[in-house]
């Protein structure tokens, strides 16, 4: 439950969505999300105003040449469209963070 209690994540690993994210004043579905390799019950943190949700991202990218390069970091969608959040550019983009955890 979004700390605002307009929210709902739900978490069913063997579903067709892993992740489903509700509207729970309205009781709809708003976006589901598969489960990547990692993933559990507590991929998703609620900001404290339950405005935004997180989720860690850890993507593994090859190149041409064979090498392989992994990108850390944090995708922040917002409620209630569940749109990845823009940056300064308008351009909708995960957070960067080498490291994270």
């Amino acid at each position: 439950m979004s700390p605002c209690e307009r929210y709902v994540l739900t978490y069913s690993p063997k579903g067709d969505a892993a992740f489903s994210i509700w509207n729970f004043q309205l009781v709809e579905l708003i976006r589901d999300f598969q489960a990547e390799a990692g993933e559990d019950k507590d991929t998703y943190k609620w900001s404290f105003d339950g405005n935004y949700l997180a989720k860690r991202m850890i993507a593994e990218t090859t190149k041409e040449g064979g090498e392989s390069k992994v990108k850390e970091g944090i995708s922040v969608y917002e409620l209630p469209s569940m749109q990845l959040l823009a940056n300064e550019e308008g351009r909708k983009k995960s957070i960067t963070i080498e490291g994270i955890s």
